[in-house]
């Protein structure tokens, strides 16, 4: 096993997923946390922050605290970043526009010739209410949170539109549980730009923030770009948080087009939230 020594109270943590940055013993940011070391060291790997910051088990035996004993409680401040470990995944997997993944899914959508019958439509994702217009249906994408996260989320749902002219969109929903302490918008932009710069190929990023709201619902919004692979993309993110519910649009494309950035617009001025508190995931 792989531990992380904490720079305020000297206690080890289990390095158990590259999300690892508050102590799970005194809440407070660890100097030595892999999205801000990935960000000094933009050509190092995750293996390289295990090998060169990770200390082992004979750190851990040294510390002699490997007697049985419970499980701590999460700390609050570790459990509201929850929020920005959410948002960081949604904006990962729409800046994969090079990935074999993506390619191997827009080329089954060009052999499906139906996909050229597809016109613009509104469509009602999730359980909560989000409701936006994309250039053809956006369809469920299964996608595993860090397990630290897990228990603080009680519902969470991803749905993904790619498109062969380069244009990606993600709709994400999420419902937290009352002990997460709720939504935070603050936490969420953070989680999505430090996610994104901690990725392999990611460079130059770069982006504007500015209030966002929709039906009521506060929020923020986030333009810029990014080099992925020697590849300039633009994205566009919504964030949308009220009480233990999250809210978001995320959207890529060549950074060189403006039809894109025009359907980009679109797609979030098409953005509305029917917002019902008391709604209860099945």
């Amino acid at each position: 096993m792989l531990y992380i020594r904490c720079n305020n109270c000297d206690k080890l943590n289990h390095f158990k997923t590259e999300y690892l940055t508050f102590c799970e013993h005194c809440g407070k940011k660890l100097r030595d946390n892999f999205p801000d070391w990935k960000q000094k060291h933009p050509g190092k790997s995750l293996e390289n922050f295990k090998e060169q910051v990770c200390v082992t088990e004979d750190a851990k035996l040294a510390d002699n605290t490997l007697v049985k004993k419970k499980k701590p409680a999460v700390s609050r401040k570790a459990i509201i970043i929850t929020a920005g470990v959410i948002a960081g995944v949604a904006f990962i997997i729409t800046m994969r526009i090079a990935g074999p993944m993506l390619i191997e899914k827009a080329l089954d959508t060009v052999r499906n010739l139906s996909y050229f019958q597809e016109k613009w439509e509104k469509a009602t994702y999730g359980k909560y209410g989000l409701s936006v217009e994309t250039p053809g249906k956006c369809r469920e994408t299964k996608v595993e949170l860090p397990p630290e996260v897990q228990p603080m989320v009680e519902d969470f749902a991803i749905f993904e539109y790619i498109g062969i002219d380069g244009i990606n969109v993600l709709v994400t929903t999420g419902k937290y549980r009352p002990e997460s302490g709720g939504a935070n918008i603050t936490n969420a932009a953070n989680g999505a730009i430090s996610n994104i710069r901690m990725q392999a190929g990611v460079t130059n990023v770069d982006f504007s923030e500015t209030p966002f709201g929709k039906s009521g619902v506060p929020g923020i919004r986030l333009d810029g770009s990014a080099n992925e692979n020697g590849k300039d993309q633009a994205f566009l993110v919504v964030i949308c948080c009220k009480d233990l519910n999250l809210w978001q649009l995320t959207i890529s494309y060549p950074v060189n087009s403006e039809k894109l950035k025009r359907d980009a617009e679109r797609i979030v001025q098409s953005m509305s939230i029917d917002y019902n508190p008391n709604l209860k995931s099945l």
